[in-house]
């Protein structure tokens, strides 16, 4: 393979890995934006963990004096909760169906992922676009 053709296919790797880095990276900054307007917006409200669902909590709440249950949007094993367990959920008053779990894993999961495996991509194809390739040997014949 000429040294020409190797640098070419070096940067075709860089390209693409920067572009699904940036892709991955937007996906978990979108998430991440999301979740904190939420934050924003939600009012905290105590909850007890009346069972498990597969290693997801199922939450009962009260709000505007109904009782309501909530299943965690994350799966754990061994699970994250324990029946009985005091927990809090974040709700949006001006839609009370917008509820969620106020953990970690719940809110932020997500977005690390994605941010994460984005930020790694992106060092991959920065490293291919900069890191020197291999210079062309001297013939020796």
């Amino acid at each position: 393979m000429s040294m020409e053709r190797s640098r070419k296919t070096g940067y075709r790797f860089g390209y693409f890995f920067i572009f699904v880095g940036i892709l991955f990276s937007s996906i978990g900054g979108a998430s991440l934006i999301s979740t904190l307007n939420f934050r924003d917006r939600a009012v905290p409200s105590p909850a007890r963990v009346i069972g498990l669902q597969q290693g997801a909590p199922i939450v009962r709440y009260e709000y505007q004096g109904l009782s309501r249950e909530l299943v965690g949007s994350v799966k754990t094993t061994p699970p994250a909760y324990q029946v009985g367990e005091s927990v809090n959920v974040l709700l949006n008053p001006a839609f009370p169906s917008e509820v969620k779990l106020d953990g970690w894993m719940e809110l932020y999961f997500f977005a690390s992922v994605f941010g994460g495996i984005g930020g790694i991509f992106l060092l991959v194809g920065l490293a291919f676009l900069f890191v020197p390739h291999e210079t062309e040997r001297p013939n020796s014949t």
